[in-house]
């Protein structure tokens, strides 16, 4: 069903592509003045029982789809309601916020620090005169693989630490093997790679603990998975190579 009001609201249902597989995730879709924003609705079902035109289930016999159909019929209540409130206060609403207000994910102050990418600001800043730049970059970089992964996955430039669940975590590194070509197609990352961003970014989350910013750690079901690797040594022959080995670069000579 697509719902349209004289203020430029549309909404409406439609199916995803899911690689393959018979069954097909139903996305719903919010449009104000042209701003549109998607979200999953968590409901599956196979595409030829699924009405394009009405942007619905199919009835069919047996009462199957009503469960869906019923869950569909809540998710667009919810919205509409939503906009309702804004619309009569005639107050401004975008299509984000809408969004948002039926997810539940509250939207960051700027002087709430309390939350996923200031933390890492926070974290960075304290441990500047502690950490070795060759360290310190290394938590750079991880803060803007999270950073990438909460625009993509939440369609937003940061989120509160309250909401910090073994979900987001189980996310992100799934995000980070689905996504490692169009994260750095030159050096993608393999699986210790991904373990140590987790891993520092469980180290920021430590120091948000201590500072009473969290109630709980999110991390207590979640368990990196490293991969661990015999390294083979170094022949005599191959030692010997090092050492006579003549650099042209003072630094490297050095070294």
């Amino acid at each position: 069903m697509i719902m349209k009001t004289k203020n430029n609201f549309h909404f409406s249902f439609y199916l995803k592509p899911n690689r393959g597989k018979t069954l097909r995730p139903i996305y719903a879709r919010i449009t104000i003045n042209s701003d549109k924003v998607e979200f999953s609705t968590k409901q599956y079902i196979e595409e030829s029982e699924w009405d394009s035109t009405k942007g619905r289930p199919k009835k069919l016999s047996g009462c199957k789809n009503d469960d869906i159909l019923y869950s569909l019929d809540s998710i667009q209540g919810a919205i509409l309601n939503d906009y309702n409130k804004f619309f009569l206060a005639q107050k401004p609403v975008t299509s984000e916020e809408l969004k948002n207000r039926f997810l539940g994910i509250k939207e960051i102050a700027d002087d709430d620090p309390y939350s996923v990418i200031k933390l890492f600001e926070y974290h960075n800043t304290e441990m500047k005169n502690t950490l070795e730049w060759g360290t310190l970059k290394n938590y750079y970089t991880t803060q803007k693989y999270f950073q990438a992964y909460i625009k993509k996955e939440y369609h937003k430039k940061d989120i509160p630490l309250c909401e910090l669940n073994y979900r987001f975590l189980s996310g992100f590194e799934r995000y980070m093997r689905d996504e490692q070509t169009a994260i750095d197609p030159e050096r993608p990352c393999n699986n210790n790679t991904i373990m140590k961003h987790i891993e520092r970014f469980r180290k920021t989350i430590n120091l948000a603990i201590r500072n009473e910013w969290l109630d709980k750690d999110p991390f207590v079901k979640f368990q990196p998975k490293f991969i661990h690797k015999d390294r083979d040594f170094l022949t005599k022959e191959e030692l010997q190579r090092i050492e006579n080995k003549k650099f042209t670069i003072p630094r490297l000579q050095h070294v």
